[in-house]
């Protein structure tokens, strides 16, 4: 949505899909679990508790809702991103702004992702600044980039960046654990669906087990899922790393010229099994040493990815 006026500008985007999907597949699964409540109560209670706790997942995970407000009376411009976990705000300089661009991602499974950027040249914010944290694959995020240019009189938007190895002005990574979610959503929801019908019978020992769940869902989730975004911009020579929790929300900021390498840090899992996380190793500025991007170690060949990703980025030429 968008609304213009030659004072100002405030363009709108909601994941409003994403949440029609969800609320879809969560209708679908309570409707199974009240199908099977007389045949089958457990089953029934643990799907019905599986569609609401999956409906809020993925909104958590996925929902945003995106607004950039240009005014000119004020001189300012603001960047605003409202998920269920909290409202993230930056504020700029009008001046500041140069204007926006069209990014293109390429995916993993095939196809791109398409970004509108706002691309500012001063201030502690210097750099580019995704109006979303999710790239699209709709024509949308053109039309923002159009729309921000025309109406500030810049022919910015003019150019559009495909971010691959033969033009590499921009690399984006993220991590979003869904599958530990899943897994932890799970396991909650059996502890909480056995605490509710051993309750009738056994209460003490049927809130043991209620309570378990619940701890489980609000204790391990919060340590370990978390949503991670690293982009290397170099237009801006810049390195941000995006952290999001149920506790808030991080944002780590490094120079790229300082940034040296990613190497791949090991640790021990479960059952002496091999695990993994990807680190940047910075040899200049106030930070300098190795700092992981992710928090958690994970199994899998996911952050050896990552690291040849970034090293190949890095050994690139613009």
């Amino acid at each position: 949505m968008t609304r213009e006026t030659p004072d100002q500008l405030i363009i709108e985007h909601k994941s409003t899909g994403i949440a029609v999907v969800a609320l879809i597949l969560a209708l679908a699964l309570c409707f199974v679990g009240l199908s099977n409540m007389r045949a089958e109560p457990v089953t029934g209670i643990l799907t019905i508790l599986a569609g609401i706790a999956g409906f809020f997942g993925m909104l958590a995970l996925f929902g945003e809702r995106n607004m950039l407000v240009l005014d000119r009376p004020a001189g300012t411009a603001t960047l605003s991103q409202l998920t269920p976990r909290g409202l993230m705000r930056w504020h700029f300089d009008l001046a500041d702004v140069a204007g926006a661009e069209h990014r293109i991602t390429r995916a993993k499974k095939g196809g791109n992702h398409h970004w509108a950027a706002l691309v500012v040249q001063g201030g502690m914010d210097a750099g580019t600044h995704n109006l979303s944290r999710q790239g699209l694959n709709n024509p949308a995020p053109k039309e923002m980039t159009d729309t921000i240019n025309r109406w500030l009189g810049s022919d910015k938007g003019a150019n559009t960046h495909e971010d691959n190895p033969r033009h590499p002005g921009q690399l984006i990574l993220e991590n979003n654990p869904i599958w530990l979610a899943v897994f932890l959503a799970l396991f909650s929801l059996a502890f909480i669906g056995v605490g509710l019908l051993v309750m009738g019978v056994a209460f003490w020992f049927g809130l043991i087990f209620f309570c378990s769940g619940l701890f489980v869902a609000v204790v391990f989730s919060t340590a370990f899922i978390r949503r991670t975004q690293l982009i290397l911009d170099r237009p801006g020579n810049r390195v941000e790393r995006r952290r999001r929790s149920l506790l808030g929300y991080e944002k780590t900021h490094w120079q790229l010229d300082h940034l040296d390498r990613a190497i791949i840090q090991t640790g021990q899992g479960n059952h002496k099994q091999s695990t993994a996380r990807a680190a940047l190793v910075f040899d200049g500025g106030m930070d300098a040493g190795t700092h992981p991007i992710t928090i958690v170690y994970a199994s899998g060949g996911g952050a050896a990815r990552a690291a040849n990703a970034i090293n190949r980025w890095l050994a690139a030429k613009a």
